[in-house]
């Protein structure tokens, strides 16, 4: 990386802190945990006085471990804060924003790297949750992790991404929805081998997909112990419509889940709608362009997007389940950004 680079990048990450905390001590100054942040905060105050990690004796394994974990370690620390788990979450988002940057230039180039670098750091999705405490801004940091770690060992022996399996798996611990996102990342690693013979071209797959068992395991164990159930994340379930329209609703879902027109929530659903149609518009271009760079990459990153569609066309979708799909958006889009201006200027050159 050259110094006009780290420059670059350094203000990038100021930036991305400094909306942060902005975003954190001007907008959630007096922020209460509601609905699953509340259980998450629940658990990990039980967990700190020596009920285990529960929302409620009758709510033993209703929550993923990983954020009443993070919101626990942070209060053994600092006291019974949420400003400090704030705090903590403005830092996890500035590391999102360096691991998105990084794996954008090392997988295209160093111009597409600013540009996704300053999507993330500015989203106003990703500022929105930096203030409250649930489960999108440890996984959005996890996901990118993930992606970073897999593209930084894709040509490595098997065993190297182990770490990565460990990755994934923390990440389905953190959002139960994680877990097919794995499981499509492993098939991902067999097609970026396919010149490979058979036992090289599998054994990536196998050391992910065992990773990914070996953590989940302990949470597994545990929730059998306390409830006598086989529950490897959740005991949380989803909602299911009447399977005999389930091509209607399927289709209903797909368009719901990628907010592809307005559904009548006023003006901060307007605002979004302003900020995230462009940014889709953008990443399209980027899927085009990046192929024609690298399309093992530009598959790499559409696992998350298209396992989650396909998940959520089954289960009922929820909006801020999109933001891992969203900071992929925000990759790819940076990649767009960049084909999009070259060709602007390459036209603006040419015309007389």
């Amino acid at each position: 990386m050259s110094g006009a680079d780290r420059k670059w990048l350094t203000v990038i990450l100021a930036l991305a802190f400094f909306a942060r905390v902005v975003t954190v001590f001007l907008f959630f100054a007096d922020y209460t945990p509601i609905n699953d942040a509340a259980q998450w905060e629940r658990a990990a105050r039980n967990f700190l006085n020596g009920y285990g990690l529960i929302v409620s004796e009758d709510l033993k394994a209703y929550r993923t471990p990983v954020p009443g974990l993070y919101i626990a370690a942070i209060y053994a620390v600092c006291g019974l804060s949420v400003r400090a788990v704030q705090v903590a979450n403005i830092f996890l988002g500035v590391f999102t924003v360096w691991l998105v940057y990084d794996l954008v230039r090392r997988a295209f180039d160093v111009i597409s790297a600013r540009w996704a670098a300053v999507f993330v750091a500015f989203y106003p999705l990703f500022l929105l949750y930096t203030g409250q405490l649930l489960s999108e801004t440890p996984v959005l940091l996890l996901v990118a992790l993930a992606l970073w770690l897999i593209w930084l060992v894709h040509d490595r022996p098997a065993l190297w991404f182990a770490l990565a399996g460990v990755v994934l798996g923390l990440a389905s611990l953190t959002r139960e929805t994680m877990l097919p996102i794995g499981i499509l990342i492993a098939l991902w690693t067999c097609i970026d081998r396919l010149s490979k013979r058979w036992p090289q071209r599998m054994s990536p797959a196998v050391v992910i997909l065992a990773f990914i068992g070996l953590t989940l395991t302990p949470w597994t164990i545990r929730n059998y112990m306390m409830t006598g159930k086989f529950i490897p994340l959740t005991s949380l379930g989803g909602g299911r419509e009447n399977p005999g329209r389930f091509v209607q609703l399927t289709l209903r879902r797909l368009q719901y889940f990628w907010h592809l027109t307005y559904h009548g929530e006023g003006l901060g659903e307007i605002a979004f709608l302003v900020v995230y149609l462009p940014m889709l518009s953008l990443a399209a271009i980027g899927v085009w362009a990046g192929w024609q760079l690298d399309r093992y990459a530009v598959l790499l990153l559409l696992t998350i997007p298209i396992s989650l569609t396909v998940l959520h066309m089954i289960f009922l979708p929820t909006g801020r389940y999109r933001l891992p799909a969203e900071l992929v958006v925000c990759m790819l889009a940076g990649v767009g950004a960049t084909r999009s201006f070259s060709e602007m200027l390459r036209y603006l050159r040419a015309t007389p």
